[in-house]
């Protein structure tokens, strides 16, 4: 799955991030609005998926991920615990991980969230 995620997304310039661990996926994607959304109506009606939902949906003029076609890390089950929680939370002021999250590529996802946070307060 990940070798014709990374396929379709050289195809339509797409770039992200794809984070998986205790059975729950996270991710980030990158690019013009109609690739974006045609790529993300694709991910919604495969079957494969469910509990689909969006954390956020916003326009960038970054790139956090602009080398990674799909980016792929795996999350020890306290890290994907923290790491959905606190980007469920949007708004909230949360407090940093008791977790200790060192991965650079969960890293730059929170700076992401963060950063489109920032954003849309503006």
């Amino acid at each position: 799955m990940l070798q014709e995620a990374q396929l379709y997304n050289e195809q339509h310039p797409i770039t992200g991030l794809l984070c998986y661990g205790d059975g729950c996926f996270i991710q980030l994607l990158e690019g013009a609005v109609y690739p974006v959304e045609a790529l993300y109506a694709k991910i919604q009606a495969d079957p494969r998926h469910y509990h689909v939902t969006t954390l956020r949906h916003a326009p960038s003029p970054l790139r956090f991920f602009a080398d990674w076609r799909m980016a792929l890390v795996s999350a020890e089950p306290q890290e994907m615990y923290w790491l959905l929680t606190h980007l469920e939370a949007r708004h909230q002021h949360l407090v940093m991980p008791q977790v200790p999250i060192t991965h650079p590529h969960l890293l730059t996802l929170l700076t992401a969230f963060s950063a489109q946070a920032q954003s849309s307060i503006r």
